[in-house]
């Protein structure tokens, strides 16, 4: 029951936390008190998970076992994982948007303007 419990922790977090990451391209942290209907979604969710895991009637319905705090905190380090890596990979993909959009840029400009290709690069 302890490994049944510690996996339900790391699917509930990782859900909730992968969402939170998912909001925006940009850091999740620079948004994170924007959506109120998410903060309470958020605080929900965490209470209902201490409410399946802490609560006797409720946890043994569910057949999961209360965990120590050590437990608890292993569980976690997986969604937390989960967050670092979209973190990181939304990093690389705003590089490459940089650039992409960098691109598309100068061609719009072009396009706009197409004897601007003699009077040298744009002025940005």
């Amino acid at each position: 029951r302890l490994g049944q419990s510690m996996a339900y922790v790391s699917i509930h977090l990782g859900e909730i936390l992968t969402l939170l990451t998912y909001r925006t391209d940009g850091p999740f942290w620079q948004f994170l008190f924007t959506n109120v209907v998410y903060n309470g979604m958020f605080v929900f969710n965490l209470t209902m998970l201490m409410v399946f895991l802490y609560i006797p009637a409720v946890s043994s319905v569910l057949e999961l076992a209360p965990l120590t705090f050590g437990r608890f905190v292993l569980a976690t380090l997986f969604p937390l994982l989960l967050v670092a890596l979209n973190e990181t990979f939304k990093i690389i993909y705003r590089s490459q948007m940089l650039s992409r959009n960098a691109i598309l840029a100068e061609q719009a400009v072009d396009r706009v303007r197409p004897h601007r290709k003699s009077l040298g690069p744009a002025k940005v």
